[in-house]
């Protein structure tokens, strides 16, 4: 019975000691971040606007031919 408390307890010391040096190696690495000039800045937020105006326009002319139809095929009284 006390040989079994020992194999557990060196085991369990092991384990331990195993993710402890995942954790070491896990936290070790370390990315430097790349700076971006201004221009490249507003470059990029330009062409997000760019991209958003024009979905915000082919939906509104989706939903415009939406409308369309539906007063085409129930036309008011």
């Amino acid at each position: 019975m006390e040989d079994t408390i020992q194999m557990n307890d060196t085991i369990q010391a092991v384990v331990t000691e195993a993710e402890a040096q995942v954790t070491v190696q896990q936290t070790s690495i370390e990315v430097q971040p790349k700076k971006k000039s201004q221009s490249e800045n507003v470059s990029a937020s330009i062409e997000v606007t760019g991209i958003s105006m024009v979905a915000i326009f082919l939906f509104m002319f989706v939903f415009f031919l939406a409308i369309k139809a539906l007063d085409r095929y129930f036309p008011g009284k």
